[in-house]
């Protein structure tokens, strides 16, 4: 059986130590990176292999490196990633639940709230890693997802 891990960052605000402390617990196959820090990517180490998906948020003032959102697809599965900002997740994640489902993803991940999330709405699972930074949340956190052909299993991890 095939798997992939994954882990999932988001809101690191020049927080690279941590952003790096998560990758050594997890030796992952993908980063994806939620937006707020992206600039903090080019200073990380990954293993070899691993490749990254990431997204701008709306403290990534002049990177036109990466878009505001994209799909992702991994194993058949197809999953939603934005920063959240332009979704307007601080009022909730109808939004960005609706778009998800609209583009046929199983799963939408998001920041900018800084606070961990993970329900099923609409029939899309929305994951909020939490922000590596810890900031305005005390706990550092990030994300896990176990993928197989099947499932997505999400973990959430503090450092």
């Amino acid at each position: 059986m095939i798997n992939m891990k994954i882990l999932v960052v988001s809101d690191s605000h020049t927080h690279i130590k941590e952003i790096q402390m998560a990758i050594d617990r997890t030796n992952p196959e993908m980063l994806i990176f939620l937006g707020d820090g992206v600039d903090d990517l080019k200073h990380i180490t990954l293993p070899k292999n691993c490749k990254i998906e990431a997204v701008v948020g709306n403290n990534d003032f002049e990177n036109t490196e990466y878009p505001i959102w994209k799909i992702v697809e991994v194993l058949n599965h197809k999953i939603f990633i934005t920063h959240g900002h332009t979704f307007f997740v601080p009022q909730g994640v109808l939004f960005i639940a609706d778009q998800a489902k609209k583009l046929n993803c199983e799963m939408a991940l998001f920041g900018h709230t800084h606070h961990r999330f993970n329900e099923t709405i609409y029939g899309v699972k929305c994951v909020n890693p939490g922000c590596i930074c810890g900031q305005f949340d005390i706990i550092q956190s990030y994300v896990v997802l176990n993928v197989s052909k099947n499932n997505i299993k999400i973990d959430f991890f503090e450092i």
